[in-house]
């Protein structure tokens, strides 16, 4: 059974019975994990509120209603908080778990003391548990801190899930969690993603640090939409981000507006799923008006396409910007079948950047795109700009190219490309090479309608013939 208190710390005129204390004092030491208990004033209910029925205590703080309704520890069965009943009020932690599902009414409006959460399917997992917050267009719902307080977070462990729509989050992020997220989704680490979180019309504002984290193959839920994260990270400066998540989230996530923060980036934090990094599914990344940006100054992670044991294609619509750490690599890596891919179609008014993620950018801030294993067919890059590479590749390869001997460069081939498939595209401000053809194979012209614009070495290395000799004298690059 499922209840709630009405604390005198949030009603001062009730006071509580010396029975009815004992019997919540009996409740939580009766209980392992303590179930929220309710109490009224001494020896009956107290008179009822006139309620106003087409109030909306979301919208409007001064309806009528019979709350502050407070509620703590463990939701049981299915649970309905009305909004008639707010606001529902949150001490510490409110769990659903243990196959429990926690409804929100329209019109609710939900506050959270300091620091408390509420967590979905969590904690002791793996677990069961759902929270479903639908309001509307007309009835939304919000979430906030009570009295202004900074609150922890809502948080949902798969195979739990969450449904907002129509909902308002303020003030989130004030626990001790990583990312210090108003909306925190994690999921069980294994393959495939765990679309465990759906958003409808929603707003975050205010978080601590970002609005939204998902970690350990967590993501969004098909068909959410309309996500606006706004004034959010400006409390944490390590976490300044809107949206932070792995790469199992990246297609997943949805149209919306994410301007406004600390810094108007997509985080992209690498993760391991089921032994393994990288994008393991065929996926799309979309353009959103604010850059990717991959790593951060304490994990500077390589992002990579396929892992060696799933490969992907990754697909880039036109206008997208990735920013890469110093040090970082965009790796492209294969099986023995070659089926992993990247697809960078830009337009002449909309290209695609890959660039440093530096506050000045510098050329030799970042590696570059890196081809490791067999080069699919289904490779493409057109309409691009690649600059401000150069950083050390940790690679040694062979060339037929006179003077080289070392291979740090925007694009880098460890095996032959079936074709030349980087197409009015740009290279510039790299402190390396341009195009690395670190191969046996055929030579291929890759400067043919590419730009080289401020290239430190060659701009593009020779291959070693199939035969494995090189020309004598050896040609210097150009």
């Amino acid at each position: 059974m499922s209840t709630s208190r009405l604390d005198n710390a949030y009603m001062p005129t009730a006071r509580r019975t010396a029975s009815a204390l004992t019997a919540c004092l009996a409740l939580f030491a009766a209980a392992t994990i303590a179930t929220a208990c309710t109490t009224t004033e001494a020896g009956t209910e107290p008179p009822k509120k006139p309620v106003d029925p087409n109030a909306c205590p979301a919208t409007d703080e001064t309806a009528i209603t019979t709350g502050p309704t407070v509620h703590e520890g463990e939701i049981q069965g299915v649970e309905t908080w009305a909004a008639s009943a707010s606001p529902h009020v949150i001490k510490g932690d409110v769990n659903v778990r243990n196959g429990a599902k926690l409804v929100i009414e329209p019109c609710a409006r939900v506050q959270f003391v300091a620091a408390a959460s509420l967590n979905v399917a969590h904690p002791l997992t793996p677990n069961q548990g759902e929270l479903v917050a639908e309001g509307t267009a007309e009835r939304p719902i919000r979430f906030e801190g009570k009295d202004g307080a900074r609150w922890n977070h809502v948080f949902v462990h798969a195979p739990g899930k969450a449904r907002f729509a129509h909902v308002t989050f303020v003030g989130g992020g004030g626990g001790d969690t990583l990312g210090h997220e108003t909306i925190g989704a994690m999921g069980d680490g294994s393959f495939p993603r765990k679309e465990i979180l759906f958003v409808d019309n929603v707003t975050i504002e205010g978080s601590r640090g970002a609005g939204v984290r998902m970690d350990t193959g967590a993501a969004f839920a098909p068909g959410s939409k309309a996500l606006t994260i706004k004034g959010s990270g400006t409390d944490d400066p390590q976490h300044p981000y809107p949206i932070e998540l792995g790469e199992s989230a990246v297609g997943s996530v949805p149209e919306g507006t994410y301007t406004g923060n600390a810094k108007d980036e997509i985080l992209i934090a690498p993760e391991t799923v089921d032994a393994g990094g990288g994008f393991q599914v065929d996926t799309t990344m979309r353009s959103y008006g604010v850059p990717w940006h991959v790593g951060n100054s304490a994990d500077k992670d390589d992002l990579s396409i396929g892992n060696g044991n799933r490969d992907a294609i990754l697909t880039i619509e036109p206008g997208v910007k990735i920013v890469f750490e110093k040090g970082a690599a965009l790796r492209i890596e294969s099986d023995d079948d070659g089926t992993s891919a990247i697809r960078a179609l830009g337009t002449a008014e909309k290209p695609i950047v890959f660039s440093s993620a530096a506050p000045t950018p510098a050329a030799g801030d970042w590696r570059g795109l890196y081809f490791n294993g067999p080069v699919s067919a289904d490779n493409a890059l057109e309409h691009v700009r690649i600059e401000y590479t150069g950083a050390d590749c940790h690679c040694s390869m062979i060339t037929c190219s006179a003077g080289v001997s070392t291979y740090e460069a925007a694009i880098i081939f460890a095996q032959a490309p079936k074709t030349m498939f980087l197409k009015n595209s740009t290279l510039a401000h790299g402190s390396g090479h341009g195009v690395v053809a670190g191969y046996h194979g055929v030579t291929l012209d890759w400067s043919e309608s590419n730009t080289f614009d401020e290239i430190a070495l060659c701009p593009v290395t020779r291959p070693v013939n199939v035969d494995t000799s090189c020309p004598e004298p050896l040609p210097a690059c150009k």
